[in-house]
């Protein structure tokens, strides 16, 4: 007897000390699990013999969690899992018994699956499930070294009594940080979250070449985040996973980050087809591929969500009556990523609502919405938009982006064969403030072949102001306002910009405005838009205007662009826009738009980022500055050698102070001369509001 104890003993020391504990359903009962000849039949033996061990082979078969031979779970117990352990991996898809070689592992023709079909009934549809596993998976209190990898996990329904057992169907986690590789998790079931991976109490996961397939939950249809959780999800699929919010995926208070993965064919009832992020997750270089959803079709972004360099493809939302967007719904920033085909059923074909905050680097082709925004629609935001590209979108009003009650900086962006059914064949300003900070503006950016029903081939402003710097518009055609159209106590202040090209059927080949609306033009060119170039109240100053326009410093004068045929608007040697501009025309670098960290310079730079203010030393300087003047249009001749040009420094020494206030003080009231350098606001003037600027420009 004393010999047969000791045998059990040394029997039960070597398993549970074992490296490796094969696993394989189709081996009789009665194994240790020290080799595949010997292999345990059930996966929760192999789990509870695992004292020591540091890997459980699994050959291809299907696991219940229900099931073992010692006797510690009962068939039918919807509430058996299958714990993991730290530092046990915990491995499928090998051969097992009755292969030429058991340790062949190829996890397509081998699949192991972890299954929570306690009776193998389950249809399609989640039909038959009732009985089904609450969690098929528990990942609680492990840390990275528990490891699930080349596994298939289906069938989880948590569908229980408590708010614990109504989350995670394939895997719950709570408090843990399992790894997971080359695994599969599909078909399965969650009541409120996570129907596939439920992350919570700080879980910190990585999963990496990862599948999630048909799961449904109420949110998260394939992950649930949340409580300060931060899982990395590298290289997954997620696919026609379905839920009310986020489709694939929903993070509340939960940063993940999420690297090379796509999202396909996902669907929201509520909002966000793939993705629903009230956190601040990053996604880089992932795909967003046709998911669907009421509001945001990719994704639902009320965080400080970043998207960087990744793709958007016919994503759709399908809300007739409220803000869209078709891929995004807010974020925080989008940088470098392209948004190609989405679609919306009211507003915001690619993006809308409140944010992105910042999107930069992104191009925006063939968008579409009904409403506002064929690409973009924004609303009591400030978002920056810088470096973007938007060819061929369409929307009712903003075939591009529409902005309302929205002061967008644009800037570096290109806007071409954008159409739009109304107004703003590329941009739509509606109900903008009336205040000249609270209103968009656009810095060197370029408008062709964009084209409006009604007003605005390039842009139109409704009940709003904008001020546009350093821009071309070209070949846009509308019904009025070729270029830009003002309405309804609207007005556009543009500087240094050139409109060629552009037509109207009714008239502004250039500009129009109407219905107490106006413009302010100063050094800009107007030729060869039709049927005339300025149509309506207009105030204009230092500009080449085709046929003659009133104003101070005006010229009607062939401005010899390089090839307007081709779009090249730059200015050939003897142009009479060389040097005819005003310098104080050119507004301060209040945003710092070279990051120079200089805001009092004026604009430095033309639309190529070329040195805006150059002498060309062939010319005598038909307008106005010095040492150097300002050209007239978007681009500046570059002969010569650059300026660094301060509003206020009047004499031209490059530091505004005493010399320069007693100058103003000189030319106090009314100015005699067409060049009067002491009037900085450009009212005809000298007076209090020029010596203000003046010594907020001292220095």
């Amino acid at each position: 007897m004393k010999k047969l104890i000791c045998a059990l003993t040394v029997l039960a020391v070597s398993t549970a000390q074992a490296d490796i504990i094969y696993v394989d359903d189709d081996a009789p009962l009665g194994g240790d699990g020290l080799s595949w000849n010997t292999a345990y039949q059930f996966l929760q033996d192999a789990l509870a013999d695992a004292v020591g061990a540091t890997e459980i082979r699994v050959a291809r078969g299907v696991y219940p969690p229900d099931q073992d031979e010692a006797g510690t779970v009962m068939p039918g117990d919807r509430t058996a899992t299958f714990q993991l352990i730290s530092g046990v991996i915990l491995a499928g898809g090998y051969a097992g018994i009755g292969a030429p070689d058991p340790d062949v592992r190829d996890n397509g023709l081998y699949e192991t699956i972890l299954s929570g079909d306690l009776l193998g009934n389950d249809g399609p549809d989640f039909v038959n499930n009732d009985e089904n596993s609450l969690h098929v998976v528990t990942g609680s209190g492990t840390d990275a070294t528990a490891v699930l990898d080349g596994l298939t996990i289906r069938g989880g329904n948590a569908d229980g009594a408590s708010q614990r057992d109504r989350r995670g169907g394939a895997l719950f986690n709570a408090g843990g940080s399992p790894t997971l590789v080359d695994c599969t998790i599909e078909s399965c079931w969650a009541l409120v979250g996570g129907r596939g991976v439920y992350n919570a109490e700080q879980s910190s996961p990585t999963l990496i070449d990862c599948t999630f397939s048909v799961n449904h939950a109420n949110a998260g249809g394939g992950m649930y985040n949340r409580d300060r959780s931060t899982p990395t999800i590298t290289g997954c699929v997620f696919s026609d996973n379905t839920a009310l919010f986020g489709g694939a995926m929903y993070s509340f208070d939960a940063d993940a980050t999420v690297t090379g993965s796509t999202f396909e064919a996902n669907t929201a009832s509520g909002g966000g087809g793939a993705i629903s992020d009230y956190s601040s997750s990053t996604f880089v270089d992932c795909i967003f591929l046709e998911n669907t959803a009421d509001r945001a079709g990719a994704g639902r972004c009320y965080g400080d969500t970043v998207f960087t360099a990744c793709l958007f493809d016919r994503n759709h939302a399908t809300a007739p009556n409220d803000q869209g967007g078709g891929a995004l719904l807010g974020s925080d920033v989008v940088e470098d990523c392209t948004f190609i085909g989405n679609t919306s059923g009211s507003d915001g074909g690619a993006i809308a609502g409140g944010g992105p905050a910042m999107l930069t680097g992104c191009l925006f082709i063939g968008n579409s919405a009904p409403g506002l925004g064929g690409a973009i629609y924004y609303r009591y935001v400030d978002p920056a938009v810088i470096g973007g590209r938007f060819e061929d979108n369409h929307g009712g009003r903003g075939g591009a982006i529409a902005g309302r009650d929205s002061a967008a900086m644009i800037f570096n962006c290109e806007f071409s064969g954008n159409t739009a059914d109304q107004d703003g064949g590329a941009i739509d300003n509606i109900d903008g403030d009336s205040l000249l900070i609270d209103s968009p503006v656009l810095v060197n950016c370029t408008f062709s072949g964009n084209s409006a029903g009604s007003f605005g081939g390039g842009m139109s402003n409704f009940v709003g102001r904008s001020t546009v710097i350093n821009c071309t518009f070209s070949g846009n055609t509308a019904d009025s306002g070729g270029g830009i159209h003002n309405s309804f106590f609207s007005s556009a202040t543009v500087i240094n910009c050139t409109f060629s090209g552009n037509t109207a059927s009714d008239s502004g080949g250039g500009i129009s405005s109407n219905w107490a609306s106006d413009a302010t033009v100063t050094n800009c060119v107007f030729w060869n838009n039709g049927p005339d170039e300025i149509f309506g109240p207009a105030t204009v100053r230092y500009s080449d205007v085709e046929g003659g326009f009133p104003g101070t410093g005006n010229i009607d004068a062939d401005p010899m662009f390089v090839d307007p045929d081709n779009g090249d608007f730059r200015l050939e040697p003897g142009s009479p826009c060389i040097d005819a501009g005003h310098n104080w025309g050119v507004p301060p670098d209040f945003v710092d738009l070279d990051a120079d960290g200089d805001t009092a310079e004026l604009i430095p730079f033309d639309l190529d980022g070329n040195p805006r203010f150059v002498a060309d030393p062939a010319d005598f300087d038909p307008g106005c500055g010095i040492p150097a003047v300002v050209d007239m249009g978007a681009y500046e001749f570059q002969i010569g050698d650059p300026f660094d040009i301060r509003l206020g420094d009047i004499d031209g020494d490059g530091v505004v102070g005493i010399n320069d206030f007693l100058d103003l003080l000189a030319r106090w009231g009314v100015c005699t001369e067409d060049c009067c350098l002491a009037d900085l606001d450009l009212d005809g003037v000298v007076g209090i509001t020029d010596f203000l600027i003046l010594l907020a420009s001292w220095g």
